[in-house]
């Protein structure tokens, strides 16, 4: 799966894999630990209180924060409504 990573992957490299991008959104990360809504974090795709998966992304904390416990898809239906791309 393109874009995915496992957890074991050394975080110190993740900002590299979407290239600086939040893998949701697409904005420019700053880094972590600033106090800014996107700053980088680090998101579990598939919510641990759902499926057992360990695939996780680059994302801006504002996104990480908006997707909570919804699966990918259920987030990005979520999104294409907002900016109303689906009815």
């Amino acid at each position: 799966m393109s874009g995915y990573h496992r957890c074991d992957t050394p975080k110190s490299s993740g900002i590299k894999d979407t290239e600086g991008k939040c893998w949701y959104c697409g904005c420019e990360l700053l880094p972590r630990g600033t106090n800014d809504p996107r700053a980088a974090t680090r998101d579990h795709v598939y919510p641990k209180t759902k499926i057992d998966a360990e695939a996780t992304v680059n994302c801006c904390y504002l996104c990480n924060q908006r997707k909570g416990k919804f699966t990918l898809e259920e987030f990005r239906l979520l999104v294409a409504y907002r900016k109303r791309l689906i009815p």
